[in-house]
């Protein structure tokens, strides 16, 4: 084989190794991320009007754990202090990975 080709070779088996965790998944780009994000922020908006009320994040965060610190938490994310969470303001606290969600 010319070296061309290995050299080829190696730089395609470098990058499959470069967009891939140890588990063998793909790691996630930019816009894999904010649909996890997404997907998160849905779980904890129970009524679909696209903000999450201290109620929402109080339910849902009790499930997944987060205890007394609930309260607390929404405060320091809700930025405008409208007593609700956007999707922004809630990106802060949203896992990056699906690993991270569950």
């Amino acid at each position: 084989m010319k070296a061309s080709v290995v050299c080829m070779l190696f730089a395609s088996l470098l990058l499959i190794v470069l967009v891939r965790d140890n588990e063998g998944h793909r790691l996630n780009k930019n816009q894999d991320v904010e649909a996890i994000q997404r997907k998160y922020f849905n779980k904890y908006d129970e009524n679909k009007d696209g903000y999450v009320s201290l109620h929402e994040f109080r339910i849902t965060g009790s499930i997944d754990g987060f205890g007394e610190h609930i309260d607390f938490l929404f405060g320091v994310l809700d930025k405008d202090g409208d007593n609700k969470l956007n999707f922004e303001e809630f990106k802060e606290f949203a896992p990056t990975t699906e690993k991270e969600a569950k």
